[in-house]
């Protein structure tokens, strides 16, 4: 009998792992669009302002965290660069 639930616990744990994996992902996708909408509205709060002063206004500064973020919003057009080269919602 232990033989043959095996398989059967295996197969249930995998697809444990499988579905947890994807909850994880979904998660992940949530907080970056959270993070998208954080970023956007403070752009559209403090107007046309440079990469580096954004970065300035939230807790952690990290180039490595809020770059993909923006160019996120860059490739979506939700926000681009005007003629001084400042961010501003598109």
């Amino acid at each position: 009998m232990a033989c043959s639930e095996a398989p059967r616990n295996g197969w249930l744990m995998a697809r444990t792992l499988i579905c947890a994996a994807d909850a994880h992902a979904a998660n992940h996708r949530v907080a970056v669009l959270d993070d998208k909408e954080v970023m956007l509205a403070k752009i559209v709060e403090f107007g046309p302002i440079d990469f580096w002063k954004l970065r300035r206004r939230f807790k952690v500064q990290n180039r490595e965290l809020h770059q993909p973020i923006l160019e996120a919003l860059l490739e979506e057009g939700r926000v681009r660069l005007n003629e001084h080269g400042k961010l501003v919602a598109a």
